[in-house]
This record gives structure tokens, C-alpha cells and sequence, in this order.
């Protein structure tokens, strides 16, 4: 996850809990398992266990690997942090654990906006979330490397051996979009590669200094194409952190696609109820059996009205029980199923007006 904020709230929030059962008598948790709840490597990344850099040759280093040979347009999708444990700087990537499942519920639950193309998402050995908590450390930044050379080795073959020469979106969230956005500006030094750029869809917690530099526009209209498009969703009565107001988040739209800006129940295309889970198992033995997640449900219209405040993506939920963010009123992991008809739409659009041009 990119919000630093969003993961320390997380964590005061399970500590607190984890004193009220105290308080209440329900459990004993002791100075070692609170520590455990924050789940921190407690050694230097250059003592992780090493580990195999995936081989993108084979399908099976893609959590996603698009079948559609004839598609007009790829998909590069770069899914976000889904390893919550402290074992290791980065997820050694191993079978049938949370950080897995978590991939799964990813792909079901994000990368399913782009069914309507060819889907192409590397595993990654991405960092874990607390890299994110001191990410001016020496530690982190080398484990937030680590991961980006696995994102940007998958996009090089992605771009030689798999895309060859056809239009693309690139897309991701969270840890994904930090690591989407350098791609954006390796990109751009590159001008074939940046003319097939069709759009790039990038939520999560694109604040205004992670742009400095790009040169592509951000999107204001839903037909332009070559630009960027990103949004971090909250609840009308989240209150936001000094960090997240001084440097405040980058927010298109997803439902007008420009600029900041507003949008009411009627202009929105439609949510998609959450698939399964995420599993926030940090201790204990970190084995998650394989579980098919089902397919999404029908979208819901004229869910909810959007608004852009502060940088900030502002949402009227009618139904917040049915939502299980890491703190309350952040839907930071809804950025796409909240508005899965409308970025599904949009992607269908932003092709149609590439490939008219051409």
C-alpha cells in the first residue's frame, strides 16, 4: 500500500483492539504480541533469505497471462501490496500463503475491470506494506527496488516477447501505481513505447509530489487518450492527516474523468460487490489454501455520487457494512470495484478513440 497514513491507522487500530480485548479481560496480549501486530522485519533487508527472481518466459510468473492473441489492446496490470508479514522485506512469493490469496483476490476483485482485453500481471516479489511506514529508509527503498526491477524485467518482456508493437494500458493501485508510475516516465524516454500508451489508470494514493516529472497529462475528458487517470476514495466523514492535506492526492474523476470536480448517484455507471476477502494473516503460520474465487456479481447503478475535495475522492456510501476497509471510512482497496462499470467503460472508450486515430 502507498498510504503511509492509511497503514498507520491500520495499525493503531489493531493494537487498540488488541488492548480492549486486554481491558475486557478476553485475551492476555503481551509487549511481544503487540510488537507481533506490528509485524516489522526486525533484521536489515541485506539479511532477507534469498530468493528466485521470477522467469516472466513462463505463464506461470503472471498471476494474470492473457489468452486473446487477436486483442487490439493489452492490459499491464501491477497489482498492489498484498504481503502483511514481517519475515521478510519482500514476499518470497511462495504458494498457498496470504500474500497469494491476496493476488487472487486482486485479480478478482481489480484486474477484472479489463476483462474486456488481453490481461497480462506479473507476480512481483513486492515489498511488504510496512516498507511504506519509514520509506526513506536505506531498508525500505532497497526492498521497494527489488520489487520494481521484478515490475520493470515482466513490462520488458511484456513489451518485446508478448505486446509486440500494439497499443496498451498500463495500469495498477497502491504499491502497484508507485511502481506503475516510474514505468510511466521510463516510458516516456521512449517515444514509440509513450505514442501506444492508451491511457493509464493508476489509484491509490497518487499524491501531487509522486507526479513531479511525468510528463504525460493527467486525463480530463473521457475520450483523450495518453494521459493518466488516478483517485483515492474516502467516506464523507473521513478526516484526513496533515500529510494527506499538505501533499495532497492526485484526483481525476472516475466517474466524469476530469479534474476534480463532482458527480451525482445518476452519473454513476456502477459498483461491484467485494469477492471474497483479504487475508491480513501477519502471524502464525502463513498458509492460505488455494481458494477459486467466483465471478463478479452484476454492477450496482447509481450507487453513489463522487466528488473530488481536497485531492481526495469523496464517496456517500449507503452501505458501509457491507465494506471492510483497513480504517474506517478509507476505501482505499475499492478504488476500482466502487467504479468497475465506469473505469470498464472508460477503458472501452479510450480504445475505440485510440484506435480511430490510427
Amino acid at each position: 500500500m502507498i498510504r503511509a497514513a492509511s497503514v498507520r491507522k491500520f495499525l493503531f487500530a489493531m493494537i487498540a483492539g488488541a488492548l480492549v480485548l486486554v481491558a475486557a479481560g478476553l485475551v492476555f496480549v503481551g509487549p511481544q504480541t503487540l510488537l507481533l501486530l506490528l509485524s516489522f522485519p526486525r533484521h536489515a533487508f541485506a539479511d532477507d533469505p534469498p530468493t528466485v527472481a521470477p522467469d516472466y518466459a513462463s505463464p506461470e510468473a503472471w498471476a494474470r497471462y492473457g489468452t486473446d492473441a487477436d486483442a487490439a489492446v493489452d492490459v499491464f496490470f501491477i497489482h498492489p501490496t498484498g504481503y502483511f508479514r514481517g519475515e521478510r522485506w519482500n514476499s518470497p512469493l511462495d504458494p498457498d500463503t496470504a500474500a497469494a490469496h491476496n493476488r487472487r483476490w486482486m485479480m478478482a476483485n481489480m484486474a477484472s475491470v479489463f476483462d474486456d482485453f488481453a490481461v497480462y500481471a506479473p507476480k512481483y516479489r513486492e515489498a511488504t506494506i510496512y516498507a511504506f511506514l519509514d520509506a526513506d529508509s536505506d531498508d525500505s527503498r532497497a526492498a521497494l527496488a527489488l520489487a520494481y526491477a521484478d515490475v520493470r524485467e515482466a513490462f520488458e518482456y511484456f513489451l518485446t516477447h508478448i505486446n509486440r508493437g500494439r497499443p496498451f494500458i498500463l495500469a495498477g493501485h497502491s504499491q502497484g501505481t508507485l511502481h506503475g508510475l516510474q514505468l510511466l516516465r521510463d516510458v516516456e524516454r521512449s517515444r514509440d513505447t509513450r505514442d501506444r500508451l492508451v491511457v493509464a489508470y493508476l489509484p491509490g494514493g497518487t499524491q501531487s509530489s509522486m507526479i513531479e516529472g511525468i510528463a504525460t497529462p493527467l486525463c480530463n475528458s473521457a475520450i483523450q487518450t495518453g494521459c493518466l487517470a488516478a483517485w483515492s476514495t474516502y467516506g464523507t466523514k473521513y478526516e484526513a492527516e496533515e500529510q494527506e492535506l499538505s501533499d495532497p492526492y492526485v484526483c481525476v474523476n472516475p466517474v466524469t474523468w476530469q479534474v476534480g470536480g463532482g458527480a451525482d448517484k445518476a452519473q454513476h455507471r456502477g459498483m461491484v460487490p467485494e469477492i471474497g476477502r483479504v487475508s491480513l494473516r501477519v502471524v502464525g503460520e502463513d498458509r492460505v489454501p488455494r481458494q477459486d474465487l467466483p465471478a463478479p456479481a452484476a454492477p450496482v447503478p447509481h450507487y453513489t455520487a463522487a466528488r473530488c475535495e481536497q485531492g481526495m475522492l469523496r464517496v456517500s456510501i449507503p452501505d458501509p457494512e457491507n465494506f471492510h476497509p483497513f480504517t474506517p471510512g478509507d476505501y482505499h482497496n475499492y478504488d476500482y470495484t466502487l467504479f468497475h462499470s465506469d473505469v470498464k467503460a472508460n477503458a472501452g472508450l479510450r480504445e475505440e478513440q485510440y484506435l480511430r486515430r490510427l
